[in-house]
């Protein structure tokens, strides 16, 4: 599958995945939201159906009881009061008779209050409570007249038989109540079981989009996978055939450019007499310079192509630090004289052996002082040195006074083939891939690259090894 078909018009799966998913996910917010209106309508009906069988059924249902309870204790007062020849335990009873009525009327209020079938039952039962409440009060009316027989004739005879109409009565309304008790408990299960039917019903519905949702997007993100493994085999082809190129084109160019320096050195050094006009002998300076510079490009480009290769492979040794920074020096010194420019050592007393590749480090020391030489003004001074830094690491420090550059084009300088746009640096010649080699080399090494610089006051590089590459403890170790 070619690449550009899987990613044309800037529509890739992964794209299409993500608005899917997207859409998705407001389609189960919808269903949650559903779902989660439903689950509080079921919780309200609920509510509602129990507020009804507490305001209503149940009320009605102890009420009468509390009632039934009075009556039946006003009743026996009623008979004690009969067969009683005290007068204060005839009084102490009507006063309680008295009370319990109070209570009974209270009771028949709220179930006239709550009550939800015929209300005339309510009445005809509360004057039945009436009568025998007269009956109560002649009962004892009779007892402090000290006619206890009759008390107890009119307690046994009609009193008796208007509670047990009373009774009977409010059996009727307990019945009413329990009926209506059912008919809300049944419409509460019904509704609960519909409720939770739609429940189901949305929660399936949930688990069907999500599964097709994750369906289609796993499936979208299978055809990327294979998409970018076909990418990256690609790439790694073409990044083969670019390495081979390199290397092809190293040694063809090599050889011709060899030549070139060698025939342009005779001339310059004048090998088989004079040439005539001293401009040719200058001529072969500009020639040779340049074939000088078309060949460090080239080691350059070939140096970076392994090192992303995986193949550049660096042979570490003990290195003196003092040499290693002379031996450098000296190479760009002629270039520095040239320029106007000062040069400066200083390695601390007891800084230690550094344990790395020497034509590694040669080559970054090479890179960071033509550069700090090159970005110099006339006058001014390129300083080297060493020192172990207080976390241990062993650092090498190149600065300079030059030109500089500003904050925000200090990353620029650290990627390939860059240059940093200003008037000063732009008429020095240059790849743009020195400072990058030199941070690939330094992490090859473990190493750190730190870049500080400030237009018009100079720049500061300096490569940290870490305390591993101490070549004392490397050997001990």
């Amino acid at each position: 599958m070619p690449v550009g078909h899987v990613f044309s018009a800037g529509e890739g799966p992964m794209s299409a995945s993500v608005r899917l998913l997207v859409g998705g996910f407001v389609v189960m917010l919808i269903l949650l939201g559903v779902l989660g209106f439903g689950a509080i309508r079921v919780v309200d009906d609920l509510s509602d159906l129990t507020t009804k069988i507490y305001r209503h059924p149940l009320a009605v249902s102890n009420a009468v009881l509390e009632a039934d309870a009075a009556i039946i204790a006003m009743h026996r007062d009623m008979k004690d009061i009969a067969m009683s020849r005290d007068p204060a335990a005839i009084d102490v009873g009507a006063a309680a008779i008295e009370e319990l009525g109070k209570r009974v009327e209270g009771r028949f209020n709220l179930i006239m209050e709550r009550f939800l079938g015929d209300k005339s039952k309510i009445e005809r039962a509360r004057d039945d409570f009436r009568q025998w409440t007269e009956i109560c009060v002649e009962v004892a009316e009779l007892a402090r007249q000290g006619r206890r027989d009759d008390a107890i004739e009119l307690t046994r005879g009609v009193g008796a038989k208007q509670v047990e109409l009373m009774a009977v009565r409010m059996e009727g309304l307990i019945d009413f109540a329990r009926e209506k008790a059912a008919e809300f408990l049944q419409k509460s299960q019904s509704e609960a079981q519909r409720n939770q039917d739609i429940l189901l019903v949305l929660m399936a519905l949930m688990v069907v989009v999500w599964s097709a949702i994750s369906f289609v997007v796993v499936n979208r993100i299978r055809v990327t996978e294979k998409a970018l493994c076909l990418a990256k085999d690609d790439a790694e082809k073409a990044d083969r055939a670019k390495t081979e190129l390199l290397a092809s084109m190293s040694h063809d160019l090599r050889t011709p450019l060899n030549a070139i320096m060698g025939f342009s050195d005779m001339i310059a050094n004048r090998i088989f007499g004079p040439v005539g006009d001293r401009r040719y002998e200058e001529y072969a300076r500009d020639i040779r310079d340049s074939g000088e510079y078309l060949v460090s490009l080239i080691n350059d480009i070939l140096d970076l192509s392994k090192i992303d290769t995986g193949r550049y492979e660096i042979e570490s040794m003990k290195l003196e630090l003092r040499d290693i920074l002379g031996s450098t020096m000296r190479m760009i010194e002629p270039q520095a004289r040239e320029a106007g420019i000062a040069t400066e050592i200083r390695v601390a007393e007891g800084t230690p052996a550094l344990w790395a590749d020497r034509r590694a480090v040669i080559q970054i020391l090479t890179n960071l002082l033509s550069n700090a030489v090159k970005f110099s003004n006339p006058g001014g001074t390129v300083r080297a040195d060493a020192y172990v830094d207080d976390d241990g690491s062993l650092c090498i420090r190149v600065a300079d006074d030059g030109i500089g550059m500003n904050p925000e084009d200090i990353d620029r300088a650290l990627e390939p083939f860059q240059q940093i746009n200003s008037r000063l640096s732009r008429k020095h010649e240059g790849s743009g891939l020195g400072l990058y080699l030199c941070h690939k080399l330094a992490k090859l090494h473990g190493a750190t690259l730190d870049l500080r610089s400030e237009a018009g006051l100079g720049t500061t590089v300096v490569i940290a090894f870490p305390r591993k590459r101490i070549a004392d403890l490397r050997l001990v170790g």
